[in-house]
């Protein structure tokens, strides 16, 4: 008697154990994995700006110039709204990438000149959006 309770218990966990590899497990975000390959599709906004001249310094422009996938935006840009509209279209932003177009340097005059120290100054930054293909 005892012979049968373990081998249906023994059954029972090599069926549920059988069912549940075959359903397929998910990730964190909920999906389902499976052997299909996922295939991306990619956007990315430009955006850039230069520096303003003061009295004696410089200060960050702001950013004057947008584009996506390569084609000028019409400024100004209200980003949050552009967020919302990629975010409806299923876009996700993945990465943004500052950088800097300008030398570093120092330039002075013997009138009181501008200060030209422009490391660390960022000139333009680049988000990447990406989505799965249908």
């Amino acid at each position: 008697m005892k012979n049968k309770i373990y081998l249906s218990l023994v059954l029972v966990a090599f069926l549920g154990l059988a069912g549940w590899s075959g359903y397929g497990q998910r990730t964190s975000s909920g999906q389902r994995t499976s052997s299909v390959k996922q295939t991306w599709e990619y956007k990315t906004i430009l955006r850039s700006r230069g520096f303003a001249a003061e009295e004696n310094h410089q200060r960050a422009a702001g950013w004057s110039s947008w584009a996506e996938d390569g084609k000028a935006l019409p400024t100004p840009v209200d980003i949050t709204a552009k967020l919302t509209q990629l975010g409806e279209q299923g876009w996700d932003l993945v990465a943004v990438t500052p950088r800097s177009s300008l030398l570093g340097g120092y330039e002075s005059g013997d009138e009181g000149g501008v200060s030209a120290d422009y490391a660390g100054f960022t000139s333009d930054e680049t988000w990447v959006f990406k989505r799965l293909k249908p």
